[in-house]
């Protein structure tokens, strides 16, 4: 009796030999070709697959269920497909049957998660879920030591101790042995630039899975929800403004303020009777730096301001009902004098309506029209002038978001340099204003610093600072900011 078995070689020869207790793995697959040999009197081996063949598949297969998922026109024709395509077809994808087993798990995902995370890095995350599973599990377990923009200060330290070590021994630490191969490192790092020969800086694109929020929103389908529940989560929104802060404050020192926020950002917009006001005032206060002086380490307060600025875009994108709302919240805290949140909301309006030579990004949601962002910015500009000019702008922010936006609209003048140009003399001041521009996953370019203040001088005192006995005795993240300042590779 005859049989036909439709298999894939190599994967059976390497399941034959897996058995055997032979350390080589070219013995092995010796053993299990021989094994196979056996078993299977006639081989007929399939014609090979060419990449672009494997290319032409994997956007044939996409297209078929394009209008579920309601994917973008613009999907195949960009940049970054072009880039994830190559790698897949090059280092990843080497049968039919991979490009099936993909572009499913995709078609799932794609489904699932809707407009949550960037579609193209989600089709590199499926690649990872086929292809290297123990690997996800190793980003599921500590999902905080993969992005950019933890809020756990332990992630951090964490961040810069992996930094030192070299880039094959920290893939190494990531990706499980049986899957550590080219495609597996490569993808990780499309997805995790810092896992990658080339870091990239800030990311062109909106919901990348090397941000939080995307990364847990889409391990959270392998995930139990956050540790707050959703009456946690409505306990939270409705206390007063002291309380709330005070909660903030203590699940920031918890290390818990990550789930925290992802479980807010989940249910913010669906409940019911919210003083969106007076939960914002709290947020405020929380956010608000409690001092003016220069910061001495790395912080991630930045991000964690930026994230709670984020809760009421999503919110606002996910229901137009918002809109109102969170202009509302808005106008009352900026009537309140309040600059972080409201400073980080501007901004992103700046860029949205294409404002002041930005290219406009028209799809992403706004609460403030053209005419109403221009009025406010100015007005806030004109009275952070009068807080620089004090010595009480920067060293009181974990940001320089109203300094950007001061730039743009002409306000950030000579004055506003030189006395910034004076207050640098300062090592402490350098250290601080350093570890804005130059954080742990972000940097700046000397176009933007020199703006602020005389660039050449700015270096030189980087440089001298380096150099400088006391430079041992400094937080490490300084060191390294001042270092990225140096070799800033967007000179």
């Amino acid at each position: 009796m005859s049989y036909v078995l439709a298999y894939d070689t190599k994967r059976v020869v390497q399941a034959l030999g897996e058995g055997v207790s032979i350390d080589s793995s070219d013995e092995r697959e010796t053993r299990g070709r021989a094994y196979l040999e056996k078993i299977v009197q006639l081989q007929i081996p399939l014609p090979i697959t060419f990449g672009e063949e494997l290319g032409t598949l994997l956007r044939a297969e996409i297209e078929s269920f394009r209008d579920e998922i309601n994917l973008p026109v613009e999907f195949e024709k960009s940049e970054r497909y072009g880039d994830i395509s190559k790698i897949l077809i090059l280092d990843v994808l080497q049968t039919p049957r991979d490009v099936k087993r993909l572009v499913g798990t995709f078609h799932v995902l794609a489904g699932m998660l809707g407009n949550e995370v960037d579609l193209v890095d989600l089709l590199a995350y499926s690649a990872l879920l086929v292809k290297a599973p123990g690997t996800v599990d190793h980003i599921r377990n500590d999902p905080e030591d993969f992005v950019e923009d933890t809020l756990s200060e332990k992630a951090v330290l964490r961040q810069l101790n992996d930094k030192k070590a070299p880039l094959p021994d920290r893939l190494s630490r990531i990706v499980a042995r049986s899957e550590d191969n080219q495609g597996t490192r490569t993808l990780l790092g499309f997805l995790f630039p810092a896992l990658s020969e080339r870091p990239r800086g800030t990311p062109i694109h909106t919901d990348a899975l090397r941000l939080r929020r995307p990364l847990i929103t889409a391990l959270r389908l392998n995930l139990a929800p956050g540790d707050y529940s959703r009456a946690a989560i409505e306990s939270l929104v409705r206390q007063p403004p002291i309380e709330i802060a005070e909660a903030l404050k203590q699940a920031y020192d918890d290390d818990r303020l990550g789930r925290l926020l992802d479980r807010l950002d989940h249910l913010y917009g669906t409940m019911k009777d919210v003083d969106h006001v007076t939960f914002w005032k709290g947020v405020a206060a929380f956010l608000r730096k409690p001092d003016c002086e220069w910061m001495a380490s790395y912080s991630p307060m930045h991000d964690v301001c930026r994230n709670f600025a984020n809760v009421l875009d999503n919110a606002v994108r996910r229901d137009e009902r918002m809109r109102d709302i969170a202009a509302n919240v808005f106008v009352n805290l900026r009537n309140s004098n309040e600059d972080v949140l409201t400073a980080m909301w501007l901004r992103s309006h700046f860029f949205r309506h294409g404002l002041f030579g930005q290219r406009a990004e028209r799809s992403l949601p706004t609460f403030l029209n053209e005419a109403q962002t221009e009025a406010l910015a100015r007005d806030m500009s004109v009275a952070c002038r009068a807080l620089q000019m004090a010595g009480k702008l920067i060293p009181c922010r974990w940001d320089l978001q109203p300094v950007y936006t001061m730039i743009d609209m002409g306000i950030w003048d000579d004055q506003c340099r030189k006395l910034l140009d004076e207050t640098l003399e300062s090592a402490a001041a350098l250290d601080g204003f350093t570890l804005m521009l130059f954080g742990r996953h972000f940097m700046s370019g000397n176009d933007t610093i020199s703006k602020m203040c005389d660039y050449e001088m700015y270096l030189q005192r980087v440089r001298a600072r380096l150099a400088s006995p006391e430079i041992n005795a400094v937080d490490e993240s300084v060191r390294d900011a001042l270092n990225k300042a140096v070799n800033n590779p967007w000179v």
